[in-house]
């Protein structure tokens, strides 16, 4: 008598087992995305919606994991690609606002919007700080006319640094990626406030790089290989000192 039982609790001790790594596995397969990224994209979806014979919104059901939206490409719980839009020829494409909130999406490497109806201006803050990005930056980027703040600090980015064209740049900070060669003087816009292009392969001299520079309040060029010497109008515009 004893002998079917024991075979049928090791039927059962294979089940649970199986069970429970199932259960484990899908647990860990999908990580729960950031709230940060959730609000955004739910802002970003009340903000466009779909032209007449376009069904590209149909998979965005925030019941589920936003992760296996169409266009949302994720990295752990991170959004790092977002294509709005059916990528499909003669798709009609969406309408509406691009939502500021887009700039709340901080892993976002890659913004692709199908052509429609959309409006509205570009993020002024590009922030992909502390991640692992490798490559150079885009030259695309530097072209963008209304940026504020670029802050791409802590990863791994190489090549040379781009010219940017905003005038309304404040604050640009490069610290610890890779960077190398030199810096045209007039790659830097007149508007910066905030220099920070420490701990790169930087090279050339401080004095040609700075001289136009005179509204900094803070900057910072250590552990690079610059050489001379910091012009003395830095720093003047607000009196300040920086480092």
């Amino acid at each position: 008598m004893r002998c079917p039982l024991t075979k049928k609790k090791n039927y059962w001790f294979v089940f649970l087992f199986h069970l429970i790594f199932l259960f484990r596995f899908n647990i860990f397969a999908h990580a729960i995305l950031d709230p940060i990224d959730f609000l955004a994209l739910q802002s970003i979806r009340k903000s466009l919606d779909d032209l007449p014979g376009s069904n590209y919104f149909a998979s965005w059901d925030f019941t589920s994991e936003p992760c296996s939206f169409g266009g949302v490409y994720c990295d752990g719980d991170k959004v790092i690609a977002l294509s709005l839009g059916d990528p499909r020829v003669g798709s009609p494409g969406l309408t509406g606002r691009i939502d500021p909130a887009i700039e709340k999406l901080s892993a976002l490497a890659e913004l692709t919007i199908v052509p429609g109806r959309v409006n509205g201006s570009l993020p002024q803050t590009l922030d992909l700080s502390f991640n692992h990005i490798t490559g150079s930056v885009p030259r695309s980027i530097g072209t963008l006319p209304a940026l504020s703040n670029v802050i791409l600090c802590h990863n791994r980015l190489s090549g040379t640094v781009l010219s940017f064209v905003s005038q309304s740049l404040i604050r640009l900070d490069l610290k610890n990626n890779n960077f190398s060669g030199s810096l045209s003087p007039v790659s830097l816009p007149l508007s910066l406030q905030y220099l920070s292009l420490s701990s790169n392969l930087l090279a050339g001299p401080v004095d040609r790089l700075l001289s136009r520079l005179n509204r900094l309040n803070y900057l910072d060029l250590s552990v690079n290989r610059f050489f001379g010497c910091i012009p003395g109008n830095i720093f003047t515009f607000f009196g300040g000192s920086g480092e």
